[in-house]
């Protein structure tokens, strides 16, 4: 994978994390060979959950923030603790 691609979507993620589960939520991304990305959060305010993304997807998502707000948000939303 495109190793600025990458670079984005870290910078991205953490800000989204950042505002909306703070500080101390865990992320992990994990390339996978020939199927772009696997994500997984982890915070006490939502269930723990995962999502993979292939490269072209991504770029497509990364192109808009607020496509990329929107897809995200959808996994926080189905994943919240009540």
């Amino acid at each position: 994978m495109d190793l600025r691609l990458k670079e984005e979507l870290l910078w991205e993620l953490d800000a989204f994390v950042f505002f909306h589960l703070g500080s101390d939520a865990v992320v992990k991304i994990e390339e996978r060979e020939g199927k772009g990305i696997g994500v997984s959060v982890e915070h006490r305010r939502v269930h723990g959950f995962q999502f993979a993304v292939g490269e072209e997807e991504l770029r497509h998502l990364l192109e808009d923030t607020s496509r990329f707000e929107e897809f995200l948000l959808g996994f926080l939303t189905a994943h919240r603790r009540s």
